[in-house]
């Protein structure tokens, strides 16, 4: 991408991260928007050239480094297209290495067209910006924590659950 650094970092990192984590990727130019740029023209110098380009997301992938099982989840996009969350379909097992990749490519607008942006030398391979992150999670907590509850049935502090209404109960973490 002509040296400009789109993945700006992979969070989290280290060891001991909460089984409860969201990893996410942070951006030093928004994802999903078109930006235009302003260069001199090498041909007349009187002249400027505006080239448009915007930047997406190829993939968000997270590897239990142990087993080589991905990690099932969704993404989704905040901060006006600076920050990618992973949302986990489930808690990160305890005690356990992953690694994060995250993949972004480019798009350049020619004629009105959005053409993807080619690596230098071979210009019909597309280019991609790779960033990966390892970390280790930490113990699993031995009690729930109301901030790590989304919902449960009976629900929380609920009075007067009848013998007979249910024959289970849930908890989404």
């Amino acid at each position: 991408f002509g040296g400009v650094k789109v993945i700006s970092e992979v969070n989290p990192s280290g060891t001991d991260v909460n089984v409860f984590s969201y990893p996410e990727a942070v951006y030093n130019l928004p994802l999903g928007k078109p930006m235009s740029i302003q260069t001199p023209d090498p041909d007349d110098e009187d002249e400027v050239i505006t080239t448009t380009f915007r930047f997406g997301l190829r993939s968000f992938k997270v590897v239990n480094t142990k087993n080589g099982a991905t990690v099932s989840g969704n993404t989704s996009l905040h901060n006006n297209g600076l920050t990618t969350l992973f949302s986990p379909d489930e808690m990160f097992n305890e005690k356990t290495k992953y690694e994060a990749t995250v993949k972004v490519y480019g798009e350049k607008k020619i004629n009105g067209q959005w053409k993807i942006i080619g690596q230098k030398n071979n210009p019909n391979q597309e280019h991609n910006e790779v960033e990966e992150q390892s970390f280790t999670t930490g113990e699993a907590p031995e009690t729930f924590v109301n901030s790590n509850i989304i919902a449960s049935r009976p629900g929380r502090m609920h009075r007067y659950f009848m013998k007979g209404e249910t024959n289970d109960g849930v908890i989404l973490f």
